[in-house]
């Protein structure tokens, strides 16, 4: 999340951590931020050859639309950082998580959604299992409505 709206970082140099493929594309996904500086990312030796189908539990996030049924362990980065970009899809399309987010269920009791703390990264929780569907097309759909004729929005 800090690199994500770090605009002075140009280039990182990551070269034989062992990230693996899920902690790779994360970091590659950084180039397309607006608010990112990042140009750069350097990766060699990252990966240990392991297929992201070897992963248990991996889960992933369609950015374009990201509805779907979501089982996170919360104790892990990936899935934390995931839900981050939940709750930010929320805030993109100007819903509130409560409409977004269904059927939740925690393994610790009641579940609150989570505020943004001071350096603008919402403070999930880290223990638990979270069990939820996210549904925001209809949102995502209101935000793409042009008149008919207005080609010119359409296309931006």
């Amino acid at each position: 999340d800090f690199l994500s709206q770090n605009s002075r970082l140009r280039a990182l140099d990551l070269s034989h951590n062992p990230l693996g493929p899920v902690g790779i594309r994360s970091l590659i996904r950084l180039l397309v931020y607006e608010e990112s500086g990042l140009s750069r990312i350097h990766l060699e030796g990252c990966s240990n050859g392991e297929h992201p189908s070897a992963i248990p539990d991996l889960q992933f996030i369609n950015t374009n639309n990201p509805g779907g049924h979501y089982m996170l362990q919360l104790d892990r980065p990936d899935h934390r950082s995931l839900l981050r970009m939940l709750y930010k899809s929320c805030d993109r399309l100007g819903i509130p998580a409560s409409q977004a987010f269904s059927h939740v269920q925690y393994s610790r009791g009641n579940y609150s959604h989570p505020s943004v703390g001071g350096d603008g990264v919402y403070e999930v929780r880290t223990d638990g299992r979270l069990q939820a569907t996210f549904k925001v097309e209809k949102a995502i759909h209101q935000s793409m409505k042009v008149d008919e004729d207005d080609f010119v929005t359409f296309f931006q």
